[in-house]
């Protein structure tokens, strides 16, 4: 076997002989190794990585067409760092995934229903009486529902009902924190307008 070209190797691999695929892929261990030195995958280890290159070799055997002007050598080794870069990218999904599922803190913790209903009759209260144009009321009451608690107070700060430093103590948050929870009442607040 040792003395037969890739070729020849090649379409005695696609007659299902097991020992030409041996050889034929023991022929690319160098560039097998590199991958594997080169993608590290937590779940995998070294007879897992021969097994797959194994699998591909053989796919690449059945696949290769000697008429496209390709050696095979190429053509195996472009389609296992394809498959290294696929199996890396699984396993970084997997990683991700429960970052999709996480929920901010602000949106568990609401305040009491009559306090929140307070805030709001004043808050609609104020702006419906300082406003010259036509507030939809039911509207802003919706809006200001919507919105969580650190949200609610930099909408209060917003219409001028505390002053920043008030909003600052009664959230214990940075400033950088209120001014994204302002910005965020501004976006919701436009979608309403």
């Amino acid at each position: 076997m040792e003395k037969l070209s890739d070729l020849e190797l090649i379409e005695l691999t696609r007659q299902k002989n097991s020992d030409a695929l041996v050889e034929l892929c023991a022929r690319y261990q160098p560039m097998i190794r590199g991958v594997i030195r080169r993608y590290f995958l937590r779940s995998y280890d070294y007879l897992d990585w021969q097994q797959d290159a194994m699998f591909i070799c053989y796919e690449s055997a059945v696949l290769f067409d000697e008429n496209m002007h390709v050696r095979f050598g190429g053509f195996f080794q472009l389609r296992f760092l394809q498959h290294a870069k696929s199996l890396v990218r699984f396993e970084l999904a997997k990683k991700r995934a429960p970052y999709s599922e996480a929920l901010s803190l602000e949106s568990q913790v609401t305040p009491s229903k009559k306090i929140r209903d307070k805030i709001i009759k004043n808050d609609v209260f104020m702006i419906s009486e300082s406003s010259a144009s036509d507030v939809n009321i039911t509207q802003l009451e919706m809006y200001i529902d919507e919105l969580s608690l650190t949200e609610l107070v930099a909408f209060r700060m917003n219409i001028g009902v505390v002053t920043q430093a008030e909003a600052l103590k009664i959230l214990d948050c940075t400033p950088t924190q209120l001014i994204a929870a302002r910005d965020r009442c501004r976006q919701k607040f436009k979608k309403i307008v």
